[in-house]
């Protein structure tokens, strides 16, 4: 199913917007040492950031004239602001032109890739406005399971050694919601996506896609997870991707 990214982008950072305007000063509970207004101000940038490198053609990044922040403007004016400059900028460019991203070698990918990013950039980080605000977070099952299929294909760490790493181990990661899996090696190589098992599963993760969904981006703790199987091998899944 190919889900319409714009207005994910859009609702998601209007609520990120107008939640996190009314706790500019409050801690955000997943991001130690940052308040609602880090939050918008981080928005904002990435937003700004995203619609600038769309307009390049699959330009990479130049310093002397990407984005900078105006330390004077209002958080909630300037986050909205970069909401609309952001869609303005993927519906004038489209879904299929060639852009410039950071998650494979190439560093070019289409714009329609960039679109998913960004719906779930703006989908966690409202998640972290709603934690700062002390309310809960409610993620329709379809936009989390292709959260969880993006986290995996681009936030996995597939470079550094898994500290304390035996053999690689198979972890089969289940929304028993929407009746999705994937298949995770986690070794000390680190870890890889896998199109389908290849050999024994050494663990299995069952939850709600949603669930899973903020778990894998560590919004909340895992213990309470359906777990079969060998514990260590989840923990090293769900506690040492790279998220920088």
């Amino acid at each position: 199913m190919t889900l319409d990214y714009l207005p994910i982008i859009a609702a998601n950072s209007e609520r990120l917007a107008s939640v996190a305007g009314e706790h500019l000063a409050d801690g955000v509970p997943a991001c130690p040492g940052w308040t609602g207004r880090d939050l918008l101000e981080h928005i904002t940038q990435v937003q700004r950031m995203w619609a600038y490198n769309t307009r390049r053609g699959g330009a990479a990044p130049d310093q002397a004239t990407r984005p900078s922040r105006d330390p004077d403007a209002d958080p909630v004016t300037a986050a909205r602001a970069a909401t609309q400059e952001l869609l303005a900028t993927f519906a004038d460019v489209g879904p299929d032109a060639v852009t410039y991203v950071w998650w494979n070698e190439a560093q070019r990918d289409t714009v329609f890739q960039s679109m998913r990013r960004q719906a779930h950039e703006a989908t966690m980080h409202r998640v972290d406005a709603e934690q700062t605000a002390g309310v809960a977070s409610q993620i329709d099952a379809i936009v989390a399971a292709d959260g969880i299929g993006e986290f995996f294909e681009r936030m996995l760490d597939r470079k550094n050694p898994i500290p304390g790493a035996g053999d690689s181990a198979l972890v089969e990661v289940l929304a028993n919601d929407v009746g999705q899996h994937w298949f995770v090696t986690s070794g000390p190589s680190g870890f890889q996506l896998e199109p389908e098992p290849i050999g024994p599963i050494s663990a299995t993760i069952t939850a709600p896609a949603a669930e899973l969904y903020v778990v894998l981006w560590r919004r909340r703790g895992w213990h309470d997870l359906a777990f079969d199987g060998d514990l260590d091998t989840v923990e090293d899944l769900l506690s040492g991707s790279d998220l920088s």
